[in-house]
């Protein structure tokens, strides 16, 4: 999975403009609850123990979902992937938003682009910011380093109307994340830059915060996503 992947990871450093903060540990399993418990502090394991029922069948729904996990810690952060057998039972939506040249061929491809994934969320880590956004920022630096969209334009019309409470919306909301992402970049270049670094050197409290305060008419994620769908429409649905 990982040969000659240095050079890859270069190429990301070098498009975010970072490196790593904290190392990496890489976990490949497909029982949740490991991932869990093997990933966190002590303190957190018995938070987790406590409220284990409250959310439980949230997380397992999204694991279902989920090739891939980055658990944050202020001294290591561990990515886990998930295993062949596991890829095999886990519910593949990336046909569905992915162009076809884009689609992984096999598992060793799948579990590359996964740690890929993983890894820019890591380099991302050490910053305040939410879910959308991450998620957003990390399909963004993938495509700046294919060199290509490949996420595919119906996805926008596909996310347009889901409600923001339903689990759909939480494991689709990296790709509404990444056409916010997109509309800011092309309205606003290097805006999300300046705003990563002075968040991170404690210049602002909150990143989505200055972003709606310095994108016009945008108070909310909400109105932030109809100013990228209006934006990056025509009349006929095609992107522009």
């Amino acid at each position: 999975v990982f040969e000659g992947i240095e050079e890859e990871l270069k190429k990301i450093d070098e498009i975010l403009d970072k490196g790593l903060e904290n190392p990496i540990r890489v976990y490949f399993t497909d029982s949740m609850l490991s991932v869990m418990l093997h990933t966190t502090s002590f303190a957190k394991k018995i938070i987790m123990l406590v409220f284990l029922p409250i959310w439980y069948r949230k997380a397992k729904k999204y694991w279902n979902y989920s090739k891939g996990w980055l658990m944050k810690n202020s001294i290591i952060n561990s990515i886990v992937l998930k295993t062949a057998e596991g890829l095999e039972s886990t519910v593949n939506v990336e046909k569905g938003f992915s162009k076809d040249e884009f689609v992984c061929k096999d598992t060793r491809e799948d579990q590359r682009r996964v740690f890929l994934h993983q890894y820019i969320q890591a380099l991302l880590s050490d910053i305040n910011k939410p879910e959308w956004l991450e998620e957003g920022l990390s399909y963004y630096t993938m495509e700046k380093y294919y060199g290509s969209q490949f996420l595919k334009d119906e996805t926008l019309e596909m996310v347009q109307d889901m409600p923001e409470s339903s689990i759909e919306d939480i494991i689709f909301s990296g790709i509404k994340g990444y056409w916010m992402v997109k509309y800011i970049e092309k309205e606003y270049p290097n805006m999300i830059n300046e705003l990563l670094k002075e968040t991170k050197e404690k210049e602002l409290p909150s990143i989505e915060k200055a972003l709606f305060e310095r994108i016009d008419g945008v108070d909310d994620k909400k109105q932030l996503f109809e100013k990228a769908y209006s934006s990056l429409t025509k009349e006929n649905g095609v992107l522009s």
